[in-house]
């Protein structure tokens, strides 16, 4: 019983140690929009598509997060009209850096929490 109990608790450890990038980018796939009605005290929300019934609005921000690392994000133009950009994004620790075409930092985000239909970010 202790033999088994001990290949147990190696087996936990070595699972929370391990940082496998692309598990976490795969976990973050899809669709995110932001729930700005409920965000609190400087957190973002964005729930996964689908998750939520969401009020009507003029512009709601989404990242669309690809398991290969790209992404697409949406932001105001300078005509004051919605633009779609490809980019990519990054998981270091507990960060979230979403970037442009050239490879520039364009949204750099602390993960407060995640769930499969929620995160938080600051």
């Amino acid at each position: 019983m202790s033999k088994f109990l001990l290949n147990v608790i190696l087996i936990v450890i070595t699972l929370l140690n391990s940082s496998d990038l692309n598990l976490e980018q795969g976990q973050l796939s899809g669709k995110w929009l932001h729930y700005r009605e409920k965000d609190e005290h400087n957190v973002k929300l964005f729930v996964k598509s689908g998750s939520a019934d969401l009020p009507p609005a003029r512009f709601r921000q989404y990242f669309y997060f690809r398991p290969d690392g790209s992404c697409e994000y949406n932001t105001i133009a300078p005509t004051d009209g919605k633009l779609t950009v490809d980019g990519s994004f990054e998981l270091t620790d507990d960060k979230l850096i979403v970037k442009d075409g050239r490879d520039n930092d364009v949204f750099v985000y602390q993960i407060i929490e995640r769930s499969s239909t929620e995160l938080k970010l600051k």
